[in-house]
């Protein structure tokens, strides 16, 4: 709905110009076509005609998936040497289907030296002899086979097949997402696996089974049980699914080879029009109006123009950018005054479609909603089905003869966005928000805006490490720190009785040209730096962001027009009617969701208690491993950063299985508290989650900062900690330690987060593609 673009299938466009008062008006419009027969399109004087021919009888309009490139207002203003053959006033030229069938047969090689195919006669619909060209034909034009006669009649030529042929090639491509008669397109995909050998104990229910076990005093089979519940969840959930008017499609496929009896089960789920516009107009989907879209102004920094030359570098000409438009609340009613709205196919985009799939079918029960037996992640979980997903457009490789304009919306992301190549280019937001939706494509908007701002951070603070290293050689306090010899003579760093020995402070003095890299004048400057830093990029990206809202048309959302939760709908035992709607929606009482939310927070205290036993845990483990490296010789210098560096990867270990284990209780414990809408249970969930990680996750920081060496005591009265002396700092003070822990933490996380995001999801891939190979035991694998 959002999809700024109008919309055309497999139909005719027309683009006309025309001159009025020495002022051209870009006008696009379509014909109506009857099925049977096909009428007669006309030229007029001064008006420039690309026309192609359907059998449809819809009203539609050209959209960014089409063969023909629509070429822009100053190029089809712009004299050309093939322009159309000047006519007197009055004068016409009728074009039938069957003439430009004839003339393709004989002029397309000379009509278009790309193309290679002519439309057969049975391709292009055949017009009724009520519709042909009239008297008003002029030679050349009246169905005999005789040659065009005009340049115009071949470019028309040209453009329809160029048209049929790269639609032959887009249902090929795109033919997996569609139902086996080829127009039904599938929206969801749910997949199961059974075993052929118990297909006949699977034919029975559950009662029957159970009665045949007790008529025969055979205690019963718990897996089998389990397998007889989750084949009545399934029936009982498509159902339900075809009951609430979704259209499904069964499929199965044998696997393992021919002795193999597993099978997959595919069930194709599409969610018919009528059953679109009813759920657009509950979740609240905007529709835009057939009005003058909006000019885009460039609202950047005016900054920018002294760096023009870097931003021309980095910008990216993408091809079939969505068309800006007003929008308004989707309404039933209103529908015939929607733009594109008579394009059933392609009126909703691909996000949208799937978002109303998704609430179909976490909506729909397989049993006693009271038990919480509704919805497909519940299935999911219980291992009903194995998996449940959309689809894509298609491959996202596009052939190499194709044209960048005739792209799916999945092909040029691929080869605008996510390749390796286009690192340094600024991101088609627009192009991702319509594949994926606002909320994926604020969170890349937000990645982008963050990696753009900390290019000069990053060049602010390399600039001034090197000067720390160019400077630390003629650092005064450093020089004679490492020149001081026998003179300065150190406690031991634990008892003596333990194996510790005095220590001369001249032996930090390699550690302390580390220290001085992070701690010398410039560095004051640059925590100046960043504290300004992030002060402006907070107020920058809320302005970035309110322009993405407002563009989108985010912006004037109010909460209370969102739909309430499929699980609070099902949990919820009041109801209590909506102010806006004023209908009778679910209710909680909100006594019971404080008390529960109170709960909640207690048990995220607690977790951030085990966040602290972990921290002890962690010291104390630090104190045991630096004892016995004080003994050695060889390893008495080295023995405080073996400690902390082995201390912070085991922090960094607990820190991951902490995080794992609470993002799993939060979520539980904020679907307890049964909150109303999504963006609620969402807020909750990311305060719960936000305070937790950032406790877990700078707690550490905070004691080697502020606590660490603050509580060692002094010789003849240290303070101890289960019996062992407090640890304290290395050399003159803990800057290195912190240094180093803050250095771990982050290039873990980031190593962790790498690869879990970019390396593990082909890694899973290829496993279940050789997987997949080997157990079919096809040659096709490998071709």
């Amino acid at each position: 709905m959002n999809d700024s673009k109008f919309k055309m299938s497999d139909a005719t466009s027309l683009s006309v110009i025309t001159r009025e008062d020495d002022e051209h008006r870009f006008v696009e419009t379509a014909f109506k076509h009857d099925r049977r027969a096909l009428s007669t399109k006309t030229v007029d004087s001064n008006v420039y005609q690309n026309q192609k021919h359907t059998s449809s009888e819809q009203r539609v309009f050209p959209s960014s998936e089409q063969s023909i490139c629509r070429p822009s207002r100053e190029q089809l203003l712009r004299p050309s040497p093939r322009a159309t053959p000047q006519l007197n006033k009055g004068e016409r030229r009728q074009v039938s289907q069957k003439q430009l069938l004839q003339l393709g047969q004989k002029w397309s090689s000379r009509s278009s030296k790309e193309e290679t195919s002519t439309p057969s006669e049975q391709d292009v619909p055949r017009p009724s002899e009520d519709h042909i060209a009239g008297p008003s034909s002029t030679k050349g034009d009246s169905g005999d086979g005789s040659p065009p006669t005009s340049e115009y009649e071949r470019t028309v030529l040209a453009k329809e097949i160029s048209l049929k042929g790269h639609q032959e090639r887009t249902m090929r491509e795109t033919r997996d997402n569609y139902f086996k008669d080829g127009t039904t397109k599938i929206d969801f995909l749910l997949v199961y696996e059974t075993d052929e050998e118990q297909e006949p104990i699977l034919a029975m229910n559950l009662d029957e089974y159970a009665a045949e076990l007790a008529a025969q005093g055979v205690e019963a089979d718990p897996v089998l049980i389990r397998m007889l519940r989750e084949k009545e969840w399934r029936r009982a959930f498509v159902n339900n699914l075809r009951t609430a008017g979704v259209l499904i499609e069964k499929e199965a496929v044998r696997v393992g080879g021919k002795q193999s009896t597993n099978k997959i089960h595919f069930i194709k789920l599409s969610v018919p029009w009528d059953l679109r516009v009813k759920y657009a107009e509950l979740l609240c989907f905007r529709t835009p109006l057939p009005l003058m879209s909006i000019p885009k102004k460039d609202l950047r920094w005016t900054g920018w123009h002294y760096f023009r030359w870097l931003v021309k570098f980095c910008e990216l000409d993408v091809p079939n950018t969505p068309r800006r438009c007003f929008t308004t609340h989707f309404k039933v009613a209103n529908l015939a005054n929607c733009m594109g709205a008579v394009d059933q196919e392609n009126y909703f985009t691909v996000g949208h479609r799937i978002r109303i799939a998704q609430e179909i079918l976490r909506k729909t029960e397989f049993g006693d909603e009271r038990k919480g037996y509704v919805g497909i992640d519940r299935l999911v979980e219980e291992g009903a089905f194995t998996a449940a997903f959309p689809l894509h457009e298609g491959s996202y490789q596009a052939p190499r003869d194709q044209k960048p304009c005739n792209y799916t919306r999945r092909q040029i992301l691929y080869e605008y966005w996510a390749r390796w190549g286009r690192w340094y280019k600024f991101q088609p937001l627009d192009h991702i928000r319509e594949y994926f939706g606002e909320g994926i494509a604020l969170y890349f908007a937000w990645l982008g805006f963050y990696t753009v701002w900390l290019l000069p951070a990053s060049v602010l603070g390399l600039l001034i490490f090197v000067y720390g290293m160019f400077n630390v050689a003629t650092d005064h306090p450093t020089s004679q720190l490492c020149k001081s010899g026998n003179f300065f003579k150190m406690c031991p760093r634990c008892d003596e009785s333990l194996g510790c020995t005095f220590w001369y402070l001249s032996e930090t003095c390699w550690m302390t040209h580390i220290t001085y890299l992070f701690d010398h004048p410039g560095t004051a400057f640059y925590a100046c730096f960043l504290s300004f830093w992030a002060v402006a990029f907070l107020k920058y990206w809320k302005r970035e962001c309110a322009r993405l809202v407002y563009d989108w048309d985010c912006l004037n959302y109010v909460e209370d027009e969102e739909p309430p939760r499929p699980e609070f709908a099902i949990h919820a035992y009041a109801e209590k009617r909506n102010p806006v709607t004023r209908q009778l929606e679910p209710s909680f009482p909100s006594d019971i969701r404080k008390r529960r939310m109170v709960t909640g927070y207690v048990i995220l205290l607690f977790m951030a208690s085990l966040v602290f036993v972990a921290m002890l845990a962690i010291i104390i483990f630090r104190i045991l491993i630096s004892i016995p490296l004080y003994r050695q010789e060889q390893l008495k210098g080295l023995a405080h950063m073996i400690s902390s560096w082995s201390g912070a990867f085991i922090n960094v270990i607990s820190m991951v299985i902490l995080q794992t284990v609470y993002g799993k209780l939060a979520h539980k414990l904020t679907q307890w508290e049964m909150h109303r809408t999504q963006t609620e249970f969402e807020n909750n969930l990311t305060i719960k989650l936000f305070m937790f990680q950032f406790v877990n996750y700078y707690s550490t920081l905070f004691y080697i900062a502020f606590f660490k060496g603050r509580f060692v005591g002094y010789p003849g009265r240290y303070r101890l900690l289960f019996g062992l002396r407090n640890e304290e700092c290395s050399g003159n003070d803990c800057l290195s330690e912190l240094a180093w822990e803050l250095a771990v933490i982050m290039i873990t996380k980031q190593i962790i987060n790498n690869t879990t995001e970019v390396f593990l999801p082909p890694s899973i891939w290829l496993y279940h593609y050789i997987r997949s190979c080997v157990s079919i035991g096809s040659t096709l694998c490998y071709d």
